[in-house]
């Protein structure tokens, strides 16, 4: 009886430690994707701005360096 409990907060330690792994990771991606969104705002902001379409890719790749 007194394995079985112990092996069943072994089971528990270690589900909490994936969740925290995983909720570790998610809030990374989710923090990525926020910031690839405000890039891409700014990037439509400034597009918008030049309505020419040759100057569009100048100011992309002035971006992207």
């Amino acid at each position: 009886m007194r394995k079985s409990i112990l092996h069943i907060r072994k089971i528990m330690y270690m589900l909490l430690h994936w969740e925290h792994i995983l909720g570790t990771c998610f809030f990374i991606v989710y923090r990525i994707n926020i910031a690839l969104m405000l890039v891409k705002s700014d990037i439509n902001k400034k597009i918008t701005d030049f309505k020419d379409a040759p100057f569009k890719s100048v100011i992309l790749t002035i971006n992207f360096d």
